[in-house]
């Protein structure tokens, strides 16, 4: 008896404690501790068999991701995971892309390039490659890589709603500054593959902070080359000093601290805020949006896509950023004795708020719907 019962609590350990592949960030996101455990069980994979390529690749991902959530977590040095996986799995797809990964920059792009060779059609690898020839100005392959990524089906299709919804706020020529992967990557897709909206600029902050990328991207524009860039609020003064018959939108995930010295220029009309130095009637254009650009009928029911492993990562974060310009237009709405419409918004940023599973949000929100 005392056996059995041993063997029932080492199997109920070893499934709890099993080793994981680790998805990328763009899909899935864990909390620290989920990306501690899963590289001690990863590490102890590579210890076992020092030749297994998966378990070394998710080892490094594993501590890599626990270092981008907390800096300080104790984990092993991913420098010493490189060099272990240049011992044992040398010359590997596997070992190319953490030796590329680690530093993410132009210097290390030759093994950016041995990975992508060893694996062309890779989608997690795509968008490093994409982001590479964004670097190096080379539009060419910059629109085949897009092409692939698109035929690829990586993309979730609820992110390229998303991002359509984005393209479609910005006035013609305008320029969108955006900042994350979930809300570049599509938007760059669906205007190569697509051909949706190539008129609009779109942007990649994090990315400016390459010298390459930002002055390829002056060059596109026909402006000077900006020297120096420090933070997001600098870059949209010098495109609108430049380009001041453009319009400038910043998507929701830049950075609010970068835009603390213009916030008072910042409207509210979607999905995005317009930069305008004068006074505008930002819930016009906002109810113009949502009741006649965007495709919101994803954020009522999306169908097939509800155990899709991006599913979480898309209705806890990035939907999210409706919820701002519903409320705006439900409380319009209120002011204008027209309860019914106001209701039927009010719901929506409700639904969307529980489904994020945030409790400070979905508080608010009902917090506001009483008022």
């Amino acid at each position: 008896m005392r056996n059995i019962f041993v063997m029932i609590t080492l199997i109920i350990v070893s499934i709890l404690s099993a080793a994981e592949p680790i998805p990328p960030l763009t899909k899935v996101q864990y909390d620290t501790k989920w990306y501690e455990q899963q590289a001690k069980e990863w590490k102890n994979e590579t210890k076992r068999n020092p030749n297994n390529k998966e378990a070394w690749i998710n080892y490094f991902k594993a501590v890599r991701y626990a270092l981008k959530y907390s800096p300080s977590t104790k984990v092993d040095s991913l420098q010493d995971i490189i060099n272990d996986m240049e011992k044992h799995i040398p010359n590997t797809f596997e070992y190319y892309y953490a030796r590329y990964e680690h530093k993410n920059s132009v210097e290390d792009a030759e093994y950016l390039w041995k990975a992508h060779t060893l694996k062309p059609d890779n989608p997690e690898l795509l968008y490093d490659v994409i982001a590479m020839y964004a670097k190096m100005g080379d539009n060419k392959k910059f629109h085949n890589s897009c092409m692939n990524l698109y035929h690829s089906k990586d993309i979730f299709r609820s992110l390229l709603n998303y991002n359509y919804n984005m393209l479609v706020s910005i006035s013609e020529n305008g320029i969108l500054l955006t900042n994350g992967d979930n809300d570049t990557f599509p938007a760059w897709v669906l205007q190569e593959a697509k051909g949706i909206r190539t008129d609009v600029s779109v942007i990649n902050v994090s990315l400016c902070y390459d010298d390459n990328y930002r002055n390829n991207w002056m060059r596109r524009l026909g402006i000077p080359e900006l020297k120096e860039y420090r933070k997001v609020s600098d870059l949209i003064s010098y495109l609108n000093n430049e380009l001041s018959e453009r319009d400038i939108y910043i998507a929701s995930s830049v950075d609010e601290n970068g835009l603390k010295d213009i916030s008072s220029h910042l409207y509210n009309v979607g999905i995005v805020s317009l930069y305008n130095e004068d006074r505008i009637d930002n819930i016009a254009i906002l109810k113009h949006n949502l009741e006649h650009q965007y495709r919101m009928d994803y954020l009522y029911n999306d169908w097939y896509n509800e155990d899709h492993v991006s599913a979480s990562t898309v209705s806890k974060g990035i939907n999210v950023n409706y919820i701002p310009a519903i409320i705006i237009l439900s409380e319009h709405y209120r002011l204008m004795k027209d309860n019914y419409k106001a209701d039927e918004w009010m719901q929506l940023a409700i639904a969307l708020a529980e489904r994020s599973g945030n409790k400070q949000i979905v508080d608010y929100i009902h917090k506001r719907s009483k008022k």
